[in-house]
């Protein structure tokens, strides 16, 4: 399961928050486009998304609270 959490931070405002894992053979600038295309899609499907934060990550970060092998079974 991928790391993205949403905050309401008004009544018609998000905040989107995600780590993405990307194939190691892309380079900086096509992350970089694929990450401004994704932001767009997103705030073109769901208006009231604000912000959108996609943060480039080597792997699966694990989720405060669950142990990391739990989360690697899933």
């Amino acid at each position: 399961m991928p790391d993205i959490f949403a905050v309401v931070v008004g009544p018609s405002s998000l905040i989107f928050d995600g780590d993405v894992v990307f194939d190691d053979d892309l380079d900086v600038p096509k992350v970089e486009a694929i990450i401004v295309a994704a932001a767009a899609a997103m705030r073109h499907q769901w208006p009231s998304v604000a912000y959108v934060y996609l943060n480039p990550v080597s792997a699966r970060r694990a989720r405060r609270g669950a142990p990391a092998a739990q989360i690697a079974d899933h």
